[in-house]
């Protein structure tokens, strides 16, 4: 477990306001709905700096993406390695 600064959320935010909403453009965010391949999306439960309702916004965009959220934070994939990578390897042998 590890406190993440207050600066820190605001640049992430940042970040992800200016990926998705930059200047009033919806271009990457509509672009979404035009992906073909199989995707997985991913989040942690606990995750503050990047909210798990945001990995069901984005999957919600793209055609028959897979969700699955895990218990941890930010690092959830390093939290919750075995449940990950297992959720990982059925979503490839798909």
């Amino acid at each position: 477990d590890f406190a993440v600064s207050k600066e820190t959320t605001i640049r992430q935010d940042r970040a992800r306001t200016t990926l998705w909403e930059g200047a009033g453009n919806d271009a990457n965010f509509d672009a979404l709905k035009t992906i073909t391949t199989p995707v997985l999306v991913t989040a942690g439960m606990d995750d503050i700096i990047d909210p798990p309702r945001n990995a069901q916004v984005i999957a919600s965009q793209i055609p028959f993406a897979w969700t699955a959220y895990f218990v941890g934070g930010h690092a959830f994939l390093f939290q919750s390695y075995a449940r990950f990578s297992a959720t990982v390897d059925v979503f490839l042998s798909e």
